[in-house]
């Protein structure tokens, strides 16, 4: 009997040379083996949705950050503008009353 290759390659025949007391053992082992591999894998595959819905919510924080970013952008580009405008009206203002309305013909 070789289990070299696994658990799964024992046949029939093997196992009728083994004697009654090792075919318990050996079932369970094989048993043991198979609960082992799908132990292993049931591990794999919630270590890896974890590691999934980790990468997805660090994702999200970083669009929320990147659009934060752009919006403070927007605001500062907004602002200047205004207060670029706001000063023009405000030395319109001041010369409007220095020297009066200009006239209609300008």
């Amino acid at each position: 009997m070789s289990l070299a290759f696994g658990p799964g390659n024992v046949d029939r025949q093997e196992l009728a040379l083994v004697p009654p007391v090792g075919r318990r053992a050996l079932s369970r082992r094989l048993f043991a083996a198979r609960w082992l591999a799908g132990l292993v894998g049931l591990t794999a595959a919630a270590a890896t949705l974890g590691l999934w819905a980790a990468l997805l919510a660090q994702e999200r924080v970083h669009l929320a950050r990147s659009a934060e970013l752009r919006l403070e952008g927007v605001r500062s580009e907004i602002a200047v503008r205004m207060e670029s405008r706001m000063l023009a009206q405000l030395r319109m203002a001041r010369r409007w009353q220095a020297r009066g309305a200009p006239p209609r013909d300008e």
